[in-house]
């Protein structure tokens, strides 16, 4: 419970919280855009993050089969098979492998973050666009 003294500046912070809204009211407007949620409920984020997966899986296909090959190759070279493998080769593709593997991931972080850096832009229009009609500051 407050008492009188706590009435009395829960009191004088209303009137000075409307003293301050009305005095405002005639000047500046703000809004409030919850990107989160537009970001979350856009079909263009919804699009850009369901192309990053499959472009992410198509490279994790393409990562996969290569090392089935590899795994293929070092069991005939454990058998005798594949003397090539035996001699440092493996070694070598498996490096190629790797390497290819980082080009593929910077491939992929690239295209999301243009991705996204551009709807970023579009969002920042159609907010500025909105802002302006409806005379709000941002």
């Amino acid at each position: 419970m407050l008492g009188n003294r706590g009435l009395i500046v829960a009191i004088l912070i209303l009137i000075s919280c409307f003293g301050i809204i009305s005095a405002d009211a005639a000047g500046p407007v703000v809004g409030v855009v919850n990107v989160d949620r537009i970001r979350a409920e856009s079909k263009a984020a919804r699009s850009i993050e369901d192309q990053a997966n499959r472009l992410r899986q198509k490279y994790q296909d393409e990562i996969a089969k290569i090392e089935d090959r590899l795994r293929k190759q070092s069991a005939l070279s454990a058998s005798g098979s594949n003397p090539t493998v035996s001699d440092g080769g493996f070694e070598n593709q498996h490096k190629n492998l790797q390497a290819l593997a980082r080009f593929r991931k910077r491939q992929w972080e690239r295209a999301v973050a243009q991705a996204n850096a551009k709807l970023e832009s579009k969002l920042s229009g159609i907010v500025a666009r909105i802002a302006k009609l409806k005379g709000l500051l941002i």
